[in-house]
Parts: structure tokens; C-alpha cells; sequence
């Protein structure tokens, strides 16, 4: 299957409160974002992720529906995907090739064939951003990445979506209390590379080799928005690249 670019309608869509969304790995980094933003559109949200509800007392985790479950175990979980109107895969990590493959890969295949099965009616998946790389670096991630892309084009041919972001920044906590600031890098990179001279040197065949160097990042906000914009308008389907995602998490108008 190849790619298809984003697709949306100036169509109404339903309110945000009937949306119900399932998000697996709703404790991580975007996921956490993710669920806010769902939250603050007034949406239902489940998260299923090993760990279960954090140990933090903050709204967003308190408005949240929080089950401990291993992805692989769908036993323990897919009951959860009753009348979910949304599939939210985010399930990702770095280690081993193996490691990587399984967790960013074969985690969220088996999350998206589930809610498949499950008559779940959308589903997007947080992938990553084409880099021009060679084959060795990082593979297991990436290889991983484009399997769980498949299973969107596979299982959700229209009504599936692909966000691929590049390096995301915005606040990561890191423990209670503790939180690592990537924005002091990320929101400069994004401002010193989203423009056509940057963008138009990267395309040079003698910097081609590093060209990922030239690729500007983005926020988790920006990502966790254009999420949510994809659950709530049913039109907005295929792969959405950066530029796509910052329109949609700057349009309101849906």
C-alpha cells in the first residue's frame, strides 16, 4: 500500500463528547499529551499501558480511565475496547533492534488488529517522519514503525490515520516533580528550519546523505492536536506529514 495524503472535508462532525478514545501507551510522552488534549475536547478517554494509572495526583490523570496491561496480553484489555470510537496507538521505545521491532512494531499491530476485530471504527497510529537514513541505524525502530503502518493501511484503508512526526519537543517528565525541557532545543530547530531556504539546501545532492540534519522539529502539542483533529473529523484520513499536522492543529474550523 502506498501512502496517501491527508484527506478532509468541511463537512459537521459530531460533537466531541460522543467520542470515546482507547489510547495504548497513554502514559508516555505524546500519549500523555494526547490524552490531555482529548480531555480538554470534552472526550471519554481510556489509556492502557503496563504501569497503569501514574502516581500523580493531576487532573488529567484523575479524568482518565487507567488499565494496567501488557499490549500482548489482550485478555487482559480488548474488553476495554467496547464502544470505543477511536484507537489511539502509541506504544514506542528504543534498545535492542529486536526490542525496538516488537515494541514500536508488533505492540501496536496487534492494538490496531484488536480494535479491528472489535468493530472500533478509526484508528491512528503516531509513527515517524520519513528520514533519509541508511538501513543500520536505528532499524529495529524503524522497521517496526512502517510494520505498524501497514497494519493501518491493511485494517483501516479509509478510515485510518498516520501522523509522522520528527523529533518532538515540548516539557518530558521524567520523574514527580522533574521534567526535561526539549523545547529549548526542539522550538529553536523548528523555527530555524521550517523555511524554504533550509528546506531547499537539504535537497542539495551533496548534503542529501545528512538531510535528516535539515528536517524541523515539532511540538507535541502540534502532534497531540492533529491527533485529536483526525478522531473527531472522520475525513481526515491517510498519512499526515508535518506540515499537514501543524494546519490541522491550527485550524479549528471542522
Amino acid at each position: 500500500h502506498q501512502p496517501t495524503k491527508m484527506q478532509r472535508s468541511t463537512n459537521n462532525t459530531p460533537s466531541s463528547k460522543l467520542h470515546h478514545v482507547l489510547i495504548v501507551g497513554g502514559n508516555g510522552y505524546v500519549g500523555s499529551t494526547i490524552i490531555r488534549h482529548a480531555l480538554n475536547r470534552g472526550m471519554q478517554v481510556t489509556s492502557v499501558n503496563r504501569s497503569g494509572k501514574p502516581q500523580i495526583n493531576e487532573d488529567w490523570v484523575n479524568n482518565t480511565r487507567w488499565i494496567a496491561a501488557d499490549v500482548f496480553k489482550p485478555e487482559d484489555w480488548s474488553h476495554a475496547l467496547n464502544n470505543v470510537t477511536a484507537l489511539v496507538a502509541c506504544v514506542g521505545g528504543f534498545g535492542s533492534n529486536a526490542f525496538m521491532e516488537k515494541l514500536n512494531g508488533d505492540a501496536n499491530v496487534l492494538a490496531i488488529q484488536k480494535a479491528k476485530e472489535a468493530g472500533v471504527p478509526r484508528a491512528i497510529f503516531v509513527s515517524v517522519h520519513q528520514y533519509n537514513l541508511p538501513d543500520w541505524v536505528l532499524r529495529g525502530y524503524f522497521v517496526g514503525k512502517r510494520k505498524a503502518e501497514r497494519a493501518i493501511f491493511e485494517n483501516y484503508p479509509s478510515t485510518g490515520t498516520i501522523v509522522q512526526p520528527s523529533f518532538i519537543y515540548g516539557w518530558r517528565r521524567l520523574s514527580a516533580g522533574i521534567s526535561l525541557p526539549l523545547g529549548l532545543i526542539g522550538y529553536p530547530l523548528e523555527i530555524l528550519l521550517n523555511n524554504s531556504v533550509a528546506q531547499g539546501f537539504a535537497r542539495f545532492p551533496v548534503v542529501n546523505w545528512f538531510s535528516f540534519a535539515f528536517v524541523p522539529s515539532i511540538s507535541v502539542d502540534t502532534v497531540a492536536a492533529s491527533v485529536i483533529k483526525a478522531v473527531e473529523d472522520p475525513s481526515v484520513n491517510g498519512v499526515l506529514d508535518l506540515d499537514a499536522m501543524r494546519k490541522l492543529a491550527q485550524d479549528d474550523h471542522f
